[in-house]
């Protein structure tokens, strides 16, 4: 995994992104009553993601960018 100070703007963003969309895909899933799929857990696929946002607005935060 690459180091987060080196990942471009705009892929920070784009990952951000794609993050938030399978957060709701995630909580969907759960509110349906749908608790895993093929490869896993969907609470924790929703957990990593929610991680996955947390650290990438620290980033953007230490850059100086809005998220």
């Amino acid at each position: 995994m690459p180091d987060i100070t080196t990942i471009s703007l705009q892929d920070l963003k784009k990952d951000r992104r794609e993050s938030l969309e399978d957060i709701k895909v995630c909580a969907t899933a759960l509110l349906s009553g749908i608790n895993s799929y093929s490869t896993g857990s969907v609470i924790e696929r929703m957990e990593k993601n929610v991680g996955f946002v947390k650290t990438i607005d620290l980033e953007l935060n230490r850059r100086k960018e809005a998220p």
